[in-house]
């Protein structure tokens, strides 16, 4: 039996809870807000109340999934796919069970479904694979979602060889529902901030690795049915073209956005994530994933201190850091 929303993390080890943060319309205009409602409800989707238990569980993955970016973003609305509304919907979802079972049957009971984000270039794109499923037109577009190249020379290069590795083979690539900050730093903000992604069930079934900057566009074998970045710890889903919409269901469309207070000044607390927060104004969603990838290779020790100053330099631009930090000063 596949569960509407439970067990979004496979990790039963981190209970760690979320930061409070507050009412979901914050740093929103309502006349956004009810423009957002009205299209979503148009398109069939319906709202899911910030008092249920449904909102907080997904509240509470997404922003756990966000690391140290999580006090700094806001969760400001859960839109779920109501597969009742029209008859296309309702078989599409049955479809998705009967699959799971099938693929169940010959995994040895357990067809391996989990949720995955999903990054459209708009909230339009995600509305259509909603109401119609995924197209054959995304797949050569997807790999590398809202990561164009920025016009600036000394960052091209750079952001070439990374897009580059981004790619694992061709078909719909998602991210593990624990990687919700992989996937919200490829989203492009709207005027007032907001921000979209969708939340989908995948049937994994057997998964095999698949190579950055592989070409491949189905199973290398009858024994597996997905890929994945790494077999030991993915990062990225690869579900191949003939079973986009057989093993991808879209279940959720969530709004965030990203919210540097104010009262909290760059120049008085010189953090990172804040940082982060105020460049997502500025920076394409390719240079945003290349400031991610730099610091968790700082985290991690793989690079020091002053080459990953040096590379944030690189990627963000004097002009656009003096600007910032000469605002930062202004405010404090």
């Amino acid at each position: 039996m596949i569960n509407d929303y439970e067990d979004i993390w496979d990790d039963d080890d981190d209970n760690r809870s979320c930061a409070s943060s507050s009412s979901s319309s914050r740093g929103c205009g309502c006349d956004e807000v009810e423009q957002r409602q009205m299209i979503l409800m148009e398109k069939g989707l319906v709202n899911v109340e910030e008092e249920s238990g449904e909102f907080k569980m997904l509240k509470k993955s997404f922003l756990k999934g966000m690391e140290y970016m999580e006090k700094l973003t806001d969760l400001l609305a859960v839109h779920k796919n109501d597969v009742s509304c029209e008859m296309g919907r309702k078989a599409r979802w049955d479809s998705f069970r009967m699959f799971s079972e099938a693929v169940g049957s010959n995994c040895g009971g357990n067809a391996n479904v989990k949720y995955a984000w999903y990054v459209g270039s708009c909230l339009e794109e995600l509305l259509e694979i909603v109401s119609s499923g995924f197209s054959i037109c995304r797949i050569t577009n997807n790999t590398n979602t809202n990561t164009s190249t920025s016009t600036s020379t000394s960052t091209s290069t750079t952001q070439d060889q990374e897009q580059e590795d981004d790619s694992h083979g061709l078909g719909i690539h998602l991210f593990p529902a624990k990687f919700s900050l992989d996937a919200a730093m490829r989203t492009v903000g709207k005027e007032d901030g907001s921000r979209h992604m969708l939340l989908c069930r995948v049937i994994l079934g057997k998964v095999e690795a698949v190579g950055a900057g592989s070409k491949q566009s189905h199973p290398s074998s009858d024994q597996y049915n997905s890929g994945v970045d790494h077999t030991c710890n993915p990062t990225k889903y690869i579900i191949w073209t003939a079973f986009m919409n057989s093993h991808i269901h879209p279940h959720y469309i969530i709004t965030f956005k990203f919210s540097p207070s104010h009262d909290c000044p760059l120049i008085q607390n010189p953090s990172y994530p804040l940082l982060l927060a105020k460049l997502s104004k500025h920076l394409e969603p390719s240079q945003m994933v290349s400031l991610v990838k730099g610091y968790r290779q700082c985290q991690e020790g793989k690079i020091s201190k002053r080459q990953w100053s040096l590379k944030m330099r690189k990627i963000i631009g004097n002009r656009l850091l003096a600007s910032i930090i000469k605002n930062e000063y202004a405010l404090a």
